[in-house]
């Protein structure tokens, strides 16, 4: 995989797609190979831009030139990156019987719903008379894509689910005018749990629970923003340090300003494109899925064949 575009490059970021809810034929999944990532300060002898700095309450960047004069990166101690709440995009597959999601980041949807890259916003000020630059805020961007399948092709008691043996898991199998033996379809939606353990996962999935792809798609959600929380203090140091190094082609002081929150922008993405996981859990999210989502349609399968004097 290419790394991403420099600092000096056009801004085209590609969206980093943590696991994915798999669809009925193992595509888009976690399984699926074909998925795009992207996704301490060393201490000095007196304490200047090291850890001890940082707690003092900014950490600084020496040495950057701009309009060819010296030029300090800060960013507030407190500084908190972003989150705004996540968009969402529902979609329906109307000869699917299962369904699938996927969570984004660096990704949000224009005007007539597409969804599109966004990429990190970076907001910097700058004080004219000392040279200094100061990160302001850095908000980045997400978004759910909410797969779900033909609503016929949900599990009904008495109507495509019933007590006809013959009938097996689903027949015909992949369609949502099929049927199925009750005692299947429950064996089969069982193994939903699983999905994300590679060991365990079925690729034949052939029933759905209504609000699975939503909620399985939030759980990464939460589970992304759980993990930039915690390390929200390490990102900022990370990205001050590599700042370090920056050259400024600046003829003036406020192109320099855009040019150092691009640089910030491309190392956040930068960043998150060489975590792994990002705090993302397939197995997390299949298991509380599977908790809320679908052992309620279970139980009630179960019930609804016992009213109809099937057990």
């Amino acid at each position: 995989m290419s790394p991403p575009p420099g600092p000096d490059s056009p801004d085209p970021f590609s969206p980093f797609f943590p696991p994915r809810t798999p669809g009925s034929l193992g595509n888009n999944d976690a399984a699926d190979p074909s998925v795009n990532a992207y996704p301490g300060i060393t201490p000095s002898s007196l304490g200047v831009n090291d850890g001890a700095a940082y707690q003092a309450g900014i950490l600084q960047i020496r040495n950057v030139a701009a309009v060819a004069q010296s030029v300090k990166i800060i960013v507030p101690r407190h500084l908190k990156i972003g989150l705004p709440k996540t968009k969402e995009k529902v979609e329906f597959h109307s000869r699917e019987v299962t369904a699938g999601g996927r969570f984004m980041i660096h990704a949000d949807i224009d005007k007539s719903g597409k969804p599109i890259e966004k990429a990190p916003d970076v907001k910097v000020t700058l004080t004219k008379t000392a040279h200094i630059y100061e990160i302001k805020s850095i908000e980045i961007y997400t978004l759910k894509i909410v797969r779900n399948p033909a609503s016929m092709a949900l599990p009904v008691v008495g109507k495509n689910v019933t007590n006809d043996k013959t009938l097996g898991v689903r027949k015909p199998a992949g369609s949502p005018d099929g049927k199925g033996y009750w005692k299947d379809v429950i064996k089969n939606m069982e193994s939903y749990q699983y999905s994300g353990d590679p060991k365990k996962a079925k690729s034949n999935l052939q029933w759905y629970a209504a609000g699975s792809s939503k909620y399985h798609e939030e759980v990464h959600n939460q589970q992304f923003r759980s993990w930039m929380k915690k390390e929200n203090d390490s990102t900022l140091q990370k990205i001050l340090k590599k700042l370090g190094n920056l050259q400024l082609k600046a003829s003036n002081a406020l192109q320099a300003k855009d040019e150092v929150a691009k640089a910030v922008r491309w190392e956040l993405v930068n960043l998150i494109h060489s975590q792994s996981g990002l705090g993302t859990d397939e197995n997390e999210a299949y298991r509380k899925t599977y908790q809320k989502i679908w052992v309620p349609v279970i139980q009630k399968i179960k019930a609804d064949a016992k009213n109809a004097g099937w057990v």
